[in-house]
């Protein structure tokens, strides 16, 4: 599709023989007979209730970790430790 001078868009080659008939489709949807539309079933879900797990104090064992980040990139040395 392109723009013409005065910022109009130029119909297509098809759209614009369609005007210059008349709109010779618009006889044939009239005496077309009407088309009775589908019947839709809406299906709704259940929402499943989630519990969130959060542990006690007593239920966690701190530990340390200790690291030699010498002569190491740092993300490398973040992806290594995850």
């Amino acid at each position: 599709m392109g723009v013409m001078r005065d910022g109009h868009a130029r119909c297509a080659p098809s759209a614009r023989a369609c005007l210059e008939r008349g709109g010779a489709g618009r006889a044939a949807q009239e005496a077309a007979p009407a088309v009775q539309p589908e019947k839709t079933t809406i299906r709704t879900r259940r929402l499943k209730t989630v519990r969130t797990f959060s542990p006690k104090d007593r239920d966690i064992t701190r530990r340390w970790h200790v690291i030699d980040a010498s002569d190491v990139v740092l993300g490398r040395l973040a992806s290594q430790v995850a």
